[in-house]
């Protein structure tokens, strides 16, 4: 890994650390609360989901990812990537285990 990527991951894993103590401190009346915009937990998932995306090259091999086929559930239509609002809401668990997820891949990247 050369210089630039190795600084560069290092910064991504710094701003993860930030997400998972604001995962772990998020009140729980206040992760599935709608704040005129979006619960926080669609927050959350928006922001693994669209680091996991950029860490890779295309949707194709995004959407065959094991994490993702053994989260078919929640992935399922993959909402995110249409120009639509989004209405599902994710476990605070579920969020911290994508974390983990997003980390090991940037690793690999």
């Amino acid at each position: 890994m050369n210089t630039l990527a190795r600084l560069l991951a290092r910064q991504l894993l710094a701003a993860l650390r930030t997400v998972q103590f604001c995962i772990e401190n998020c009140p729980d009346t206040e992760w599935q609360q709608d704040h005129g915009d979006y619960p926080f937990s669609q927050v959350v998932f928006h922001t693994l989901f669209y680091t996991d995306f950029y860490l890779g090259r295309d949707t194709i091999p995004f959407k065959q990812q094991v994490f993702h086929l053994e989260h078919q559930q929640i992935f399922k239509d993959y909402e995110e990537m249409a120009d639509v609002l989004p209405t599902e809401l994710y476990s605070r668990e579920f969020c911290l285990e994508y974390l983990g997820h997003c980390r090991s891949k940037i690793k690999e990247v």
